[in-house]
């Protein structure tokens, strides 16, 4: 394989992806010489330098697949929150700033008007060594690329809402669902151990429409986990309290006011 082939079939790859790629090509490339052979590439016009160690391929097309930006952001790159929800094809809205976990901090960097935002992986995954739980590999344009599955993605959004555009987006971007594994999301919940989350979970699972209904023995193994006391999803709205998760959810979720009036409410 020439070198733009490899710029051709790898249009974001990271740094070391390339040098692999070299050293394979020519065990007696030096370091030196692999340099030289980026920056040549980016003076000529057919890459293009997105932040350290992150390059796009431009020899045919200007425009460089932000989703592919944001996989490839770090060596362990897993796309989540409302990025995950885009990939999925259920976000009710396309944002301009990407989410991406990542095993260490990193700083976030903007390309191509949209901004590209790392959060480390939830604190009791790291603790018990269960970072890729429920994350799958997919094909995009011909890369593999990491994103957590949709019932991870589930329990991720509900339990940082702030990183899916709040709870309105949240659920107007959840009634595109229509179906997923239960079972999945309640052990995903459960490994995260967090009273407060598995309560929204428990509200999430016990609200679905007749069609996917979750059974009664799924809900049952989030109860011993709720919080102790009530937990507000949101303190400044109006709410309304759901005893058997001890969760104060805001009104405006429970009657769907983003859709139409409704004249049970007028």
């Amino acid at each position: 394989m020439q070198i733009k082939d490899f710029f051709l079939n790898t249009p974001v790859f990271r740094y070391e992806e390339f040098n692999f790629f070299m050293k394979n090509k020519n065990k007696k490339m030096t370091q030196y010489n692999i340099n030289r052979m980026l920056h040549y590439h980016i003076k000529a016009g057919n890459i293009v330098h997105i932040r350290k160690n992150l390059y796009g391929t431009i020899l045919n097309n200007n425009w460089i697949d932000p989703y592919l930006i944001a996989a490839k952001a770090t060596k362990n790159a897993v796309l989540g929150y409302h990025t995950a929800l885009e990939i999925y094809g259920f976000a009710y809205t396309t944002f301009n700033e990407l989410v991406y976990l990542s095993h260490r901090a990193a700083p976030a960097f903007e390309f191509q008007n949209q901004s590209f935002r790392a959060t480390l992986e939830p604190k009791n995954l790291i603790k018990n060594k269960k970072e890729m739980m429920f994350v799958d590999e997919i094909q995009r344009d011909s890369i593999t690329i990491k994103v957590t599955s949709l019932e991870r993605t589930i329990v991720d959004i509900l339990d940082r809402p702030n990183l899916a555009g709040g709870f309105e987006e949240i659920f107007r971007s959840f009634e595109r669902i229509i179906s997923f594994d239960a079972e999945k999301i309640v052990s995903y919940a459960l490994a995260l151990n967090k009273g407060s989350t598995i309560a929204k979970i428990g509200y999430f699972l016990s609200s679905q429409p007749e069609y996917s209904k979750v059974d009664n023995s799924i809900l049952n193994k989030l109860k011993p986990y709720i919080p102790k006391s009530p937990h507000y999803m949101d303190k400044t709205k109006k709410s309304k309290f759901y005893s058997e998760w001890n969760l104060l959810v805001p009104l405006e979720i429970i009657e769907k006011k983003w859709e139409e009036p409704n004249e049970d409410y007028i």
